[in-house]
């Protein structure tokens, strides 16, 4: 792996979030909605399903290491013919059983503990999976929201711009009757109205889509009922993004990709043995007559004790083929994890760098909107006054509908950018990420 700087490149100003950052973004709602989707989504919930799969899957690992008992309880008839000159007899007899079995493979070398250790450490890897999917969703839910906010006012934007060019297409067209305005003007306007309805047509494909979506996410049925907030909220402070070598520890996914690299090694320690003798032990012990009541009388006692040293001779090279692909597939995790820490602090540097940036272009987009509103409103009063033409007006316009609907847009993204650090961060949506995945685990 790279060399690990001290700090991140990017300084930032930031504060301690208590109590998960889901509240943090100061949205009661959004809470609300992000415990819903804990509680309902389906694929969460078919991650704690795969958990409860890799636990029993160690469990069954780790019973080879114990003997193996088993209780059989038989009967049988049998008829048997012969001849004797030329006469058949044939006779039948019963047989009655009832046997006590038990054998064990030693675990001369470590191989079956390894095997175990194995199935611990890709259950443990399972469950980390599972927090950061918990993690991933409170993330997907709070952007998904804030995507429908979004899409929400752009189409409250669209509406506003339709309805003010309907009411100047009304106003314009009774001074073309009067002789006040040429016709020009009118057809400028009716475009502008065409153009602005198209537009809302678009907002509410897209306010409908958001809604649909996140809908899904909560495991509701998509049927575009949600009601969404009026405003973005100011996302807090930023949250305290530690030194990079703590992030390790911190994100879950990086967690199940170190506990899959120590599952591996143990693979290869098995593999590495697999050209040593096993010793199997085997004893067994149990009652044999024709009759049933006969079973449990000691005068009918049978027993038998076996051990057996195998070692491998010849397999056609796949014992060595095992090993090398045990080796290989180490090899893979060790690369793995590299490239996912590598990845996760790219995530944090790009979301750190970003928020600054994207403060700034809120700043700049405000005063652009500020700008653009008054200029449109100046360019009313002159158009009514008969100081500029209609195509001045309609740009100024055109920029103050543009200027609002990206700051609606920028917005967005400085908090779609902060939901990313946070996630980037490996952090906590609420209570405790591991604490959460095995409540819900241990639960279900």
């Amino acid at each position: 792996m790279a060399t690990l700087p001290d700090r991140w490149s990017v300084a930032v100003d930031a504060e301690t979030v208590t109590g998960g950052w889901v509240t943090s973004l100061g949205d009661p709602r959004l809470a609300t909605l992000v415990d819903e989707a804990l509680a309902a989504n389906p694929e969460l919930a078919a991650s704690a399903a795969r958990v409860h799969a890799a636990r029993a899957q160690a469990q069954i690992s780790g019973a080879a290491r114990w003997p193996q008992a088993n209780l059989e309880l038989a009967g049988s008839r049998s008829k048997r013919s012969g001849a004797s000159g030329f006469s058949i007899s044939s006779a039948i007899s019963d047989t009655r059983s009832l046997d006590l079995g038990v054998s064990w493979e030693t675990d001369l070398w470590g191989r079956i503990s390894a095997r175990a250790r194995a199935a611990g450490l890709d259950a443990a890897a399972s469950a980390e999976d599972h927090a950061a999917a918990r993690i991933s969703l409170a993330a997907n839910v709070a952007r998904a929201w804030y995507d429908a906010v979004t899409r929400g006012r752009q189409l409250a934007l669209a509406r506003e711009t339709a309805r003010n060019f309907r009411d100047n297409e009304e106003v314009i067209e009774e001074r073309v009757i009067s002789g006040l305005n040429p016709v020009l003007d009118l057809r400028l306007v009716r475009a502008s109205v065409a153009s602005a309805e198209s537009q809302v047509e678009a907002a509410e494909r897209a306010a409908d889509a958001a809604l649909r979506a996140l809908e899904i996410l909560l495991g509701r049925y998509p049927g575009a009922a949600l009601e969404t907030a009026d405003v973005l909220p100011e996302p807090a402070r930023l949250p305290a993004a530690g030194i990079p070598a703590t992030l390790v520890e911190r994100r879950p996914d990086l967690q199940a990709a170190r506990l899959r690299l120590a599952a591996r090694n143990e693979n290869l320690r098995d593999s590495g043995r697999n050209l040593l003798p096993g010793l199997l032990l085997s004893a067994s012990g149990g009652t044999s007559s024709i009759h049933f009541r006969n079973l449990l009388d000691a005068d009918f006692l049978v027993w038998s004790v076996a051990a057996s040293l195998t070692q491998p001779l010849f397999e056609g090279g796949r014992l060595r083929a095992e090993r090398e692909q045990a080796k290989a597939v180490a090899d893979e995790a060790v690369h793995a994890y590299a490239a996912a820490a590598l990845q996760a602090f790219g995530e944090v540097e790009i979301a750190l760098y970003a928020d600054r940036a994207l403060d700034d272009e809120v700043r700049a987009r405000a005063v652009a909107e500020r700008e653009s509103v008054e200029a449109e409103r100046l360019a009313a009063d002159q158009y009514s006054a008969g100081l500029v033409d209609i195509i001045t007006l309609l740009e100024a316009r055109r920029r103050a509908v543009d200027a609002r609907g990206a700051l609606i847009e920028v917005r967005n993204r400085r908090l779609q950018n902060r939901i990313d650090l946070y996630l980037a961060l490996g952090g906590d949506p609420g209570e405790s990420a591991r604490e959460m995945a095995a409540t819900t685990v241990e639960t279900r």
